[in-house]
């Protein structure tokens, strides 16, 4: 069995027009956000072998609280440009060359990609993942290479605004 947490980065700030969209920071809802969904994860026991993100600010700022919380080695952090702009098919790729011996991961990353995943998997249809969202994602493989979100399950998500 593996998992596969999926995390939406929190809301961003729009405060500053002269920013590349890579380097948009979070606002003050998405840095009380990303403490709670911190706590969420460490109450329901997620804790991610191995951390793939987009390399955008909003999503390194993300999971600094993730890291803490949850006692992530820095070594278990992986950028990876392909989640900046990411869809199905970037996550899977990455996903399928991890190794077998890693049991669980958590990527975080950016819409419409993440909505698009979460519809993929047999499971609940969600509208869409909202900013901090984080989606619960099982697969009977045992190797990584075989993982396929059509034939995977979204066996949980957590929202934000379900613990306000």
């Amino acid at each position: 069995m593996k998992t596969v947490y999926i995390l939406r980065h929190a809301k961003s700030s729009w405060s500053d027009p002269t920013l590349a969209d890579i380097e948009r920071p979070l606002n003050k809802r998405g840095k009380n956000d990303a403490p709670l969904m911190a706590e969420i994860m460490k109450r329901y026991n997620y804790i991610p072998d191995q951390v793939y993100l987009s390399p955008s600010a909003r999503t390194r700022a993300t999971i600094k609280p993730l890291v803490k919380k949850l006692k992530i080695p820095e070594d278990h952090i992986h950028i990876e440009y392909s989640l900046y702009h990411g869809y199905y098919d970037d996550y899977e790729a990455i996903i399928q060359d991890i190794d077998s011996g890693v049991d669980s991961i958590l990527m975080v990353g950016h819409n419409p990609g993440i909505t698009y995943i979460a519809n993929s998997c047999a499971g609940p249809i969600l509208d869409n993942v909202p900013t901090c969202g984080l989606l619960v994602i099982e697969s009977s493989v045992e190797d990584w290479s075989k993982l396929s979100f059509s034939e995977s399950t979204l066996v949980n998500h957590h929202f934000p605004k379900m613990y306000k």
